[in-house]
């Protein structure tokens, strides 16, 4: 049931969904009671308007798919005090991986926990957000490279960082940003709060702000996936290259982006029944033909009768004509030989 509870919140009042992102091979979503989605990149389909994300494996828990996070003291600290600020996936030359990052404040000034994927082990390099507002760190497939969202008083901010190290495991390496801040704008002449047919990404003030509250979200180098409390806005990663220009967003309910193994399973069974049901209708249809036949055959119908004395009668009237019609060919004939004798004499 967990699939279909992601809108929800856990049960510490945050949202489930504690980090979602796509990696070279795989996306990959996690939950705030620790259970893991995994599935293939074809399980994302469709463009903005009809994207879905197909999660046709049911969800693995955390201490069977990464045993080594799930029982490290650090990590648990950090789910249990609700200390990470934000997660998200990133890539480099090496590896994937998870960083579940925390917030600098006087009572702890130690970073996160970070995963490395490929070998589904902890490292020791974590990293601590500095920054004084609230930051949601966006997942990216891009090497080095993620964005990441704010929101204040005067709308959302996009923006772009770097990690300006050889890889994420090496020790030194920190999250830089790559250029300022934009503006990401309500670009809809409609009326209809917070959910835009039409955004762009602005380098001034927005005349239209946008309130969407998003908790975490990821792109695949084609469309940025941002989950708010209702809905997935999806729009494409051109909107922040191309500033000043306005671009489709789709606003997707959770319900309808979603597609759990449960429903799939159901709607496999729902098939599965009616095909057997219907080969059974085949199999009842073809006895039934086989018998009716059958009984044609020892207990004819009085129609059948009535056809087939008719058949007989007229059979009879045709013989006695054919023995009429012979009898008179051969008198004709006899006839004929007659004639011919006396005309020799």
């Amino acid at each position: 049931k967990t699939c279909e509870k992601l809108e929800h919140e856990s049960e510490s009042g945050q949202p489930l969904i504690l980090a979602v992102g796509e990696t070279k091979t795989h996306i990959i979503l996690i939950t705030r009671d620790y259970y893991i989605f995994t599935s293939p990149i074809k399980s994302l389909k469709g463009k903005s308007s009809t994207s879905r994300l197909f999660l046709d494996e049911k969800p693995k828990k955390m201490s069977k798919e990464w045993p080594k996070l799930y029982n490290d003291k650090n990590f648990r600290e950090l789910m249990e005090k609700n200390l990470i600020h934000t997660s998200f996936m990133v890539t480099d030359n090496y590896s994937e991986y998870i960083l579940f990052v925390t917030k600098y404040s006087n009572q702890r000034e130690t970073g996160g926990a970070t995963l490395n994927l490929k070998t589904k082990e902890p490292i020791n390099q974590t990293y601590i957000y500095a920054g004084d507002e609230s930051i949601v760190m966006l997942s990216a497939t891009k090497d080095l490279h993620f964005h990441a969202i704010k929101e204040n008083d005067s709308g959302i901010k996009i923006a772009q960082f770097v990690f300006n190290g050889r890889g994420i495991a090496f020790n030194g390496t920190k999250m830089k940003l790559d250029g300022g801040w934009k503006f990401l704008c309500d670009n809809n002449d409609q009326t209809r709060i917070n959910l835009p047919s039409q955004i762009m990404v602005s380098e001034t003030k927005c005349k239209k702000e946008l309130k969407w509250n998003i908790y975490t979200g990821f792109n695949d180098d084609q469309q940025f996936y941002l989950f708010g409390p209702k809905h997935i806005h999806i729009f494409p990663i051109d909107a922040f290259i191309n500033v000043e220009k306005s671009y489709k967003c789709t606003n997707r309910k959770y319900s309808g982006f979603f597609v759990c193994k449960d429903i799939l399973d159901t709607f496999a069974l729902c098939c599965i029944i009616v095909l057997i049901l219907l080969f059974i209708l085949c199999i009842c249809c073809g006895v039934c033909h086989y018998y009716e036949n059958k009984n044609r055959k020892k207990f004819p119908t009085k129609s059948s009768k009535k056809s087939a004395t008719k058949a007989e009668s007229s059979h009879g009237k045709c013989s006695k004509r054919s023995k009429l019609k012979s009898r008179r060919s051969s008198s004709n004939k006899s006839n004929s030989k007659k004639s011919k004798s006396k005309i020799q004499y």
